[in-house]
């Protein structure tokens, strides 16, 4: 599973203005139709005020989640990661589809805000898809395989004997921690509209700002559903 095609935005540390990201292409371009607006809240951006606090946080959570997702029993991540991006059968499926349903999130989506965990957790699901069982050392070797392994190291070993030396997550704690995943993704999300919003109002024709509001609230709403069905769906595991 890739996620080429779909860039992550970073957030500047200066507090001016959001990294290059799908969101300034458009903000270029102010004739540009509704119809053709990307779904930010695949995106998502982190907050100006103290980008690295959040940077911090999101980052022990996704290593975190990662850990439990490793350590736990391999039906339980197979249940966890079908919440998340639906089963294998689901995935194929969501290609087909004019809009991609919104019990799950699509599986090009970057839910994890690293890159490299994003890579991790991409492997993860590849292992947990083809039946093997879960552990470091097969993770490890995948990512090997492919000359990963030393881009992912740090996180991988992270996962394995935490560097801040709490105990590592059990896989009861997996749902939960997937669930404030979500929550993560869905802030993300959320805030990058509302810079999105400003843009266009900044930018967009007056007569169009009616039409770009409904599209930016049809993309917030929808991924909305998403959080709730897949919370739905982590709460009954």
């Amino acid at each position: 599973m890739s996620t080429a095609g779909h860039p992550r935005p970073r957030l500047s540390t200066s507090t001016q203005a959001v990294a290059a990201s799908p969101i300034d292409v458009a903000a270029s371009q102010p004739d540009f139709a509704t119809s053709n607006l990307d779904d930010h809240t695949l995106y998502g951006s982190l907050p100006l005020d103290d980008p690295g606090l959040e940077v911090d946080a999101t980052e022990r959570l996704e290593v975190r989640f990662l850990a439990s997702l490793i350590w736990a029993p391999t039906p339980l991540a197979a249940q966890v990661i079908a919440a998340l991006i639906g089963t294998p059968q689901q995935r194929d499926q969501d290609g087909t589809h004019a809009e991609p349903p919104v019990a799950h999130l699509p599986a090009t989506a970057p839910l994890l805000w690293q890159p490299v965990c994003q890579l991790l957790f991409d492997t993860i699901v590849e292992l947990v898809d083809e039946g093997s069982p879960l552990c470091p050392e097969l993770v490890d070797a995948r990512l090997a395989s492919r000359g990963q392994r030393r881009r992912a190291l740090n996180v991988l070993l992270d996962t394995v004997s935490p560097r801040e030396h709490s105990a590592l997550p059990g896989s009861r704690d997996l749902p939960y921690l997937a669930a404030a995943l979500v929550d993560g993704w869905y802030r993300r999300g959320f805030r990058t509209l509302a810079v999105r919003a400003a843009q266009i109002a900044d930018t967009a024709e007056v007569d169009t700002l009616a039409g770009h509001l409904a599209d930016l609230t049809s993309h917030q709403q929808r991924a909305e559903r998403r959080r709730l069905s897949i919370r739905d769906a982590l709460a009954r595991l």
